[in-house]
């Protein structure tokens, strides 16, 4: 996986520096965050409302989903049984249900429905607009 460096001030040593203005310390944190990059997963016009559509793409086993016009993107593999997301449907609490035995994972989150302890990875989503055709982008971490 890439990763991009981002040199962030300290919230301490901004304190410092209010607190003292004969000396002047900076200190940094350095944060790492995976590059990620815009990657078309398929044609808005494939897609049916509460339907999943499976979508294998550089490495990336995913189920995308529309719900009411909007669409979203979650791993593809439930992570109770390992049962196929894009098989499922989605629930009038906005949950994509895994066909094998019902578990509801949030669509904006991912999160367990009614709990917290497991579930699936959210992408970032966006439609673009490409020679009069409307495409499904996720924002997936590059290798």
């Amino acid at each position: 996986m890439t990763f991009q460096i981002f040199r962030v001030k300290s919230v301490v040593n901004r304190i410092k520096k209010a607190r003292s203005s004969s000396r002047s310390h900076r200190r940094t944190l350095a944060v790492i965050l995976p590059i990620m990059a815009w990657t078309t997963l398929c044609d808005y016009s494939e897609l049916t409302e509460g339907s999943g559509k499976y979508v294998e793409i550089d490495g990336f086993r995913l189920a995308v989903f529309l719900r009411e016009g909007k669409p979203y993107v979650l791993d593809n593999e439930c992570p109770h049984a390992g049962g196929n997301m894009s098989q499922g449907w989605i629930d009038d609490d906005a949950c994509a249900v895994c066909p094998w035995h019902g578990w509801g994972f949030h669509l904006d989150s991912g999160k367990l429905k009614g709990g917290q302890a497991v579930g699936l990875t959210p992408y970032p989503v966006r439609i673009a607009d490409y020679e009069s055709r409307k495409l499904v982008q996720a924002d997936l971490p590059m290798a």
